[in-house]
């Protein structure tokens, strides 16, 4: 105060606030260490749930996890919020007291599809936009508590939307868990090839959605991988694993089956004995299309004789997307790309080009001829067929971008490109409006809408606000020659003003390419890199009958090409997962 002699104490107080208060206040504000509690606190979208852009455009359905329920931790069928938005509104959620996923939108976009859980059972439901009302229909049947995915099996709605197939689980058997097992070598299944065999069984039923009346399709369960129904919605195709090769772990051989919608007659064998890549309806659904030996066939529903419609038609070929005018678009592999070894086991994939032929034309147009360094996905149509939307990754960037192709008019062009993940596309009817998902280096997953006459996507969800107060860092792609001359990539996670001054321990993440995953958010990266660690993920080329020696020879070389950053303090730790844990 004025006109108080201020102590000896008091100036030596006031002298050590000059001194230590900026220091106080940077740490006050530094970033926090992100932690295990952080990463199990990340809202994510329910695998087979992202969001999903109604066909007329005006809704937007989708599925978080709910982070706080500890049996959800490492689930393969987590429960979680089921959530719609209007662009530009509000989420709103849908069966509020209860778990929710799955979100599949009617023909109209007037009503969606989704289960709900509810004490271990689902429940197929059906929510209408314009009362906001759920109603339950069909029969409920047990929660999927394995480790295998069930995306293939979601609900399909009839065209004219009066009916919806779903595939119905069993009650899993009780498993017991031997004291011994007895293995003989000319067995041919393994006792310990059962972690790797799905084993679940399925019913299809179709529903009558105004009735709620429901038929049965199969009456034996089946091993399903995958079903369709018919766009006149008369007939449901599905595959299952035959039941004498169930348990051949990487010797399975599936089955396709054909069966009327209504339940009228029981399933039958289509192409008894032989198993095509795929089989796909024709666009007015009286054929069925598929791939054989260097053809495109067909072979009518009601049965007759096969035909060729396309004389020269690629070797592999995957994800057939079927459109409503007649177009056929599919993914084919670009000769001479992909593992020299066709039966080696790897995550390595060919090219991937995107093939389109119209009904009725024997000529073939490959969209992504001319883009050499891209890898290419997400095949999606717009519900008119007029334009067919799909995803490509620079191999180099790994930039990410959608495309725009109108049938018939030349090529495609890119609508949105950035440095980020990208998945799972959604098109209105009209392809005006693309729903997506997208990540980046330092965000998790986001939901996205892409309008016609916008210069950027609009983003729909904010799942994660809670991370604004942590500072996440983005990789460095970094290049060096393995031990058997191969040039390879890798990225390099580092604390901000990480240099020769300011030296960190780091850990060495192990599996096989690892430089594709550069946009997308590491979690355990940044778990390492907050609290003061390096962390490397180095490519593995993985040569076929040389497992062990392809990790030591392209981890090492990775591991010394950092060492000679010089930013390091020379103490590296080693860890994986999966492939990477051996």
């Amino acid at each position: 105060m004025r006109g108080q002699k201020i102590s000896s104490t008091h100036w030596f107080l006031a002298v050590l606030a000059i001194l230590f208060l900026p220091g106080l206040l940077r740490a006050q504000t530094a970033p926090r260490p992100f932690t295990p509690e952080d990463m199990l606190g990340i809202a994510e979208f329910v695998p087979g749930s992202f969001p999903a852009v109604s066909p007329d455009g005006a809704w937007v359905a989708y599925a978080t996890v709910d982070p706080t329920l500890e049996s959800n931790i490492l689930a393969r069928h987590p429960d979680g919020f089921l959530w719609v938005v209007k662009p530009g509104g509000k989420p709103a959620r849908i069966a509020a007291d209860d778990y929710a996923d799955t979100p599949i939108w009617s023909p109209g976009g007037s009503e969606l599809a989704f289960f709900r859980t509810r004490k271990g059972s689902r429940q197929l439901c059906i929510w209408t936009a314009a009362t906001g009302i759920a109603r339950e229909i069909g029969e409920a049947f047990p929660k999927d508590e394995s480790l295998w995915g069930s995306e293939q099996l979601a609900p399909q709605w009839t065209a004219n939307g009066t009916a919806i197939v779903y595939a119905v689980l069993l009650p899993a058997p009780p498993q017991t868990e031997p004291e011994s097992q007895l293995v003989h070598s000319s067995d041919a299944a393994m006792p310990g090839d059962a972690p790797f065999i799905d084993a679940r069984k399925w019913t299809l039923v179709s529903v009558e959605v105004k009735s709620g009346h429901a038929h049965p399709l199969n009456p034996q369960p089946v091993s399903l991988t995958r079903f369709s129904v018919s766009p006149n919605g008369s007939q449901v195709l599905f595959r299952a694993t035959t039941a004498e090769t169930l348990a051949l772990f990487r010797h399975e051989r599936s089955q396709d089956w054909l069966a009327p919608a209504d339940g009228s007659q029981p399933p039958h064998v289509i192409l008894e004995g032989r198993s095509p890549a795929w089989i796909a309806f024709s666009y007015d659904g009286s054929a069925l299309l598929f791939p054989e030996k260097g053809k495109l066939r067909s072979i009518g529903v009601a049965g007759g004789d096969e035909k060729i419609v396309v004389e020269k038609f690629p070797e592999r070929t995957r994800d057939p997307r079927v459109a409503a005018n007649g177009w056929l678009a599919v993914l084919a592999a670009r000769p001479g790309t992909g593992p020299r070894d066709s039966k080696m086991y790897s995550i390595l994939e060919p090219v991937w080009d995107v093939v389109a032929a119209q009904a009725g034309q024997a000529n073939l147009r490959t969209l992504t001829e001319s883009e050499k360094e891209t890898q290419n996905s997400d095949l999606v149509w717009s519900g008119d067929g007029r334009a067919l939307f799909y995803r490509s990754v620079d191999q180099q960037s790994y930039r990410e971008s959608i495309h725009r192709w109108q049938a018939g008019n030349g090529a495609s062009a890119v609508i949105y490109s950035a440095d980020q993940g990208l998945r799972s596309l959604y098109a209105s009817r009209d392809g005006s409006t693309v729903s997506f998902a997208a990540t980046s280096a330092t965000a998790p997953e986001e939901g996205y809408l892409f309008e016609t006459g916008q210069a950027q996507p609009r983003r729909i969800t904010n799942l994660n606000p809670q991370l604004a107060a942590f500072t996440f860092q983005a990789p460095r792609v970094f290049h060096f020659t393995s031990a058997d001359g191969d040039a390879l990539g890798g990225l390099l996670f580092v604390p901000a003003n990480t240099d020769s001054s300011h030296r960190v321990p780091v850990v060495t993440y192990t599996y096989e390419k690892l430089s594709p995953s550069k946009n997308r958010f590491n979690a355990e990266a940044q778990w390492h890199v907050s609290h003061g660690y390096g962390y490397l993920m180095p490519d593995v080329l993985i040569k076929d009958g040389f497992t062990g020696d392809s990790f030591v020879n392209s981890v090492i070389p990775a591991v010394n090409a950092v060492r000679a950053m010089d930013f390091t303090t020379g103490k590296f730790g080693i860890t994986g997962g999966s492939f990477g844990g051996y």
